[in-house]
């Protein structure tokens, strides 16, 4: 499975830690901290799970078992608010 952000999203930088996603259609509107920014700054072309997990391993100089349940939590939360998308392979 490839994620990806939702491209139908509007991305606000806040400010140097926080950005906002609108949802038009919605009207709901989310709020991430700088390991979020992270995150969807890499789901900004499709990526796997494992391709995302040694990216922020990179970043952050973690081990991906000290990262991927958070990571793997946060996906879930972002496509069931639909900030981010499932793709097929």
């Amino acid at each position: 499975m490839l994620y990806q952000v939702n491209k139908e999203m509007v991305h606000t930088q806040v400010d140097e830690t926080t950005l906002s996603a609108f949802n038009p259609k919605t009207g709901d509107v989310y709020f991430f901290d700088a390991q979020g920014i992270e995150i969807l700054r890499l789901l900004g072309k499709p990526c796997s799970l494992e391709g995302l997990l040694l990216e922020l391993c990179e970043v952050y100089e973690a081990s991906i078992d000290a990262i991927k349940i958070d990571v793997e939590e946060f996906l879930a939360e972002a496509i069931e608010n639909k900030i981010v998308v499932e793709l097929p392979s």
